[in-house]
C-alpha cells in the first residue's frame, strides 16, 4: 500500500490546467487480502483483519519533494547556476509550498522500466518576461502510475543547455 498526494501544478508556472489537490492511493489488493488472511489465521481472529495505513501529511510530503529538487538541482548544476527558490520552504520558513510544487502529468514521461522506484530529471521552462526556470520533475513508484511531480528549484543564472555534463 502506497500513499502519496496529487496537485494542481506549481502556481508560478501559471498553468490553465487545474485539478484538486487529493490523496493519491494505491493498494495491491490481493496481497493485502492474503495478508490480513494470514495474520488473522496466526492470531485465531473470528471476524477477519482489516489494514489500514496512517495519511500522509500533504505538507510535509510537498517539503520532501522540495528538497529533494533542490539537491537533484544542486548536484547536477552546482548552486552558483541559479537562483535558488526553495531556501526557506526546506528550512520551514515558509509553507508557500504550491507555488514551486505541484503536478504536470504527460509532458514527456519517462521511458517505462519496471525496474525504477524513483525516477528524476532536470529541464528549463520559460517563465516569459522572467526568463528560465529550473524545474525538476520526480515521479515515484513510476510502475503504479503515480503522480508525476514538477518542482521549480529556481531562475537560471546562465543558459542551462548549453553546459556540458
Amino acid at each position: 500500500m502506497i500513499n502519496l498526494w496529487q496537485s494542481p501544478p506549481p502556481a508560478i508556472l501559471r498553468e490553465s490546467f487545474r485539478r484538486p489537490s487529493q490523496p493519491w492511493a494505491f493498494s495491491d489488493t490481493a496481497a493485502v487480502d492474503a495478508l490480513c488472511k494470514q495474520v488473522a489465521k496466526e492470531e485465531g481472529a473470528k471476524h477477519g483483519i482489516a489494514m489500514s495505513i496512517g495519511k500522509v501529511n500533504r505538507m510535509h510530503y510537498l517539503r520532501s519533494l522540495a528538497k529533494t529538487a533542490h539537491a537533484y538541482a544542486a548536484a547536477e548544476l552546482g548552486l552558483d547556476a541559479f537562483e535558488p527558490f526553495l531556501c526557506d520552504v526546506i528550512l520551514n520558513k515558509s509553507d508557500d509550498l504550491e507555488t514551486y510544487v505541484g503536478d504536470m502529468p504527460g509532458i514527456g514521461p519517462f521511458a517505462f522500466d519496471p525496474e525504477h522506484t524513483l525516477q528524476i530529471s532536470l529541464g528549463e521552462a520559460d517563465s516569459g518576461d522572467a526568463g528560465e526556470y529550473i524545474v525538476v520533475r520526480i515521479q515515484l513508484y513510476p510502475s503504479i502510475r503515480s503522480p508525476e511531480h514538477l518542482i521549480v528549484v529556481g531562475k537560471a543564472k546562465e543558459d542551462i543547455g548549453a553546459r556540458s555534463g
